[in-house]
């Protein structure tokens, strides 16, 4: 597997991946606005790289990494989604672990960190499959998500 730049071409597959409401909102939060998302909304600002994970010349999964405002030596994984034909297969955990290595090629990037909803169990197993432990005393989110409030756990790449 390896990483590619996502560019504005790849906005209709990557948003393909996204099979219902449900999954957009533990997707984005709805921090790209309501469901269902189009390819125009689906931007990202300058503090913002995105990339596409590529196996064997098929695209399997995105992500983001960005630097949080207000933070050093931070950089975040986010925005994280596989192709749903092949969840389950372990393209996410490899993928992340790519994230984690792409984050620390960066001098300054002492801790790489993610969100994850506590209700998104099969996100949380592969985050920690791939090396991600809750960050103990981290303030817990909590967002108000199709009249429910979720809550977001923190994790860090060990």
């Amino acid at each position: 597997m390896e990483l590619r730049a996502y560019t504005k071409n790849d906005a209709e597959t990557v948003i393909s991946w996204c099979e219902n409401e449900d999954i957009f909102y533990k997707w984005t939060a709805g921090i790209l606005g309501d469901y269902p998302l189009t390819p125009d909304r689906l931007k990202f600002g300058d503090n913002v790289k995105p990339y596409i994970a590529v196996d064997d010349g098929k695209d399997v999964g995105f992500f983001i990494l960005r630097k949080p405002e207000g933070t050093e030596g931070v950089l975040r994984v986010g925005f994280v989604i596989n192709n749903p034909e092949l969840r389950g297969k372990g393209y996410g955990k490899k993928m992340l672990k790519l994230a984690v290595e792409e984050a620390r090629k960066r001098p300054d990037v002492e801790q790489v960190t993610l969100g994850v909803f506590t209700n998104n169990l099969p996100a949380y197993h592969c985050y920690k499959a791939a090396g991600f432990e809750e960050i103990e005393g981290a303030p817990l989110e909590t967002y108000e998500i199709k009249g429910e409030e979720w809550t977001d756990q923190e994790m860090c790449a060990m």
